[in-house]
C-alpha cells in the first residue's frame, strides 16, 4: 500500500481526548468534543505500519485528522488558531475548509466495543467478532487503536469502570 498522509494536532490549550468523569449518580459522562484552541498541525506521511505505532504513542494532548493543511508537505508544522483568531488576522491557520484539504487514501472506521463490560476482551475477539457480521473482511489489513472509552479506573482504588476490550478500527480502502 502506498503512504498515508494525515497531521497530528497537538494543543497548546485545552484538550485533545474524551472528558470522562461520574455524574452526581455515579455513572460515566463520556464528552468526546475536544477542545482544541491552540497548539501546532504537523502534516505526516507514513506506511500503514507507522501509522499504526504513532497513533497508539499519542499523547492525552494529541489527536489526529486525515486532513492535511492545503499546500503542506510531511514534516511541516503549522501554528493552529481558531477561525476567530484567522479573522483577526493572527499569524496561523485555522482547521477550516478553507486551509484543509483531505488526501485520497480513505478508511473504513468499525468502532468494537467490549461485548461485556465487566471482563472486556482481547483484539484478537473483538476482530472475530466483526469479521462474523462481515466475513469479507477475514482477509483486510486493518490498524487497531484502543477506545480512549476503554480500560478506566476509579482513581484512588482501582475498580474497574471499563474493562479494557473496546478497539477503534481503521481498514483503508482502494478503488472507486
Amino acid at each position: 500500500m502506498h503512504s498515508i498522509h494525515y497531521s497530528v494536532i497537538t494543543t497548546k490549550e485545552g484538550r485533545a481526548v474524551k472528558k470522562i468523569s461520574k455524574d452526581d449518580k455515579g455513572e460515566l459522562v463520556i464528552d468526546g468534543a475536544p477542545e482544541i484552541s491552540a497548539g501546532t498541525i504537523e502534516h505526516k506521511e507514513a506506511t500503514l505500519t507507522d501509522f499504526a505505532k504513532e497513533l497508539n504513542n499519542l499523547t492525552s494532548k494529541q489527536c489526529f485528522t486525515f486532513g492535511v493543511m492545503r499546500d503542506s508537505v510531511p514534516g511541516q508544522v503549522d501554528r493552529l488558531i481558531t477561525m476567530a483568531k484567522e479573522a483577526n488576522a493572527e499569524e496561523g491557520r485555522s482547521r477550516s475548509r478553507k486551509n484543509m484539504v483531505w488526501p485520497t487514501t480513505h478508511f473504513l472506521f468499525i468502532d468494537v466495543d467490549a461485548k461485556d463490560k465487566i471482563t472486556g476482551t482481547n483484539l484478537e475477539e473483538a476482530w472475530s467478532r466483526v469479521c462474523e457480521v462481515l466475513p469479507e473482511l477475514q482477509e483486510a489489513t486493518y490498524v487497531a487503536v484502543s477506545s480512549s472509552s476503554s480500560h478506566l479506573y476509579e482513581k484512588g482504588t482501582d475498580t474497574v469502570l471499563r474493562p479494557a476490550g473496546s478497539y477503534h478500527c481503521l481498514i483503508p480502502c482502494t478503488g472507486d
